[in-house]
């Protein structure tokens, strides 16, 4: 979760004008389509890392009216 915070707060820093929308935070505002967003899973393959797996990472990706313009993968033991 602290994970979660520290990347959701570097890109509201940077980019507040975008919504965020993350896989380990309850969202209550709908995200517009038409809007540029970020979706982020900080621990993209939990299952994998709570068995000790090295496949594991993190997912960031930017979407603008949609369309994917930002991808990022961050797979550390790799």
């Amino acid at each position: 979760m602290q994970a979660d915070q520290w990347i959701c707060r570097e890109i509201q820093a940077a980019y507040p004008q975008d919504s965020l929308v993350s896989e380990e935070q309850h969202h209550t505002s709908p995200v517009q389509p038409a809007e540029a967003v970020w979706v982020i899973d900080p621990l993209d393959g939990t299952t994998n890392f709570s068995l000790g797996l090295a496949y594991w990472g993190t997912s960031i990706a930017r979407l603008e009216n949609g369309y994917p313009t930002l991808g990022v993968l961050h797979f550390p033991l790799q």
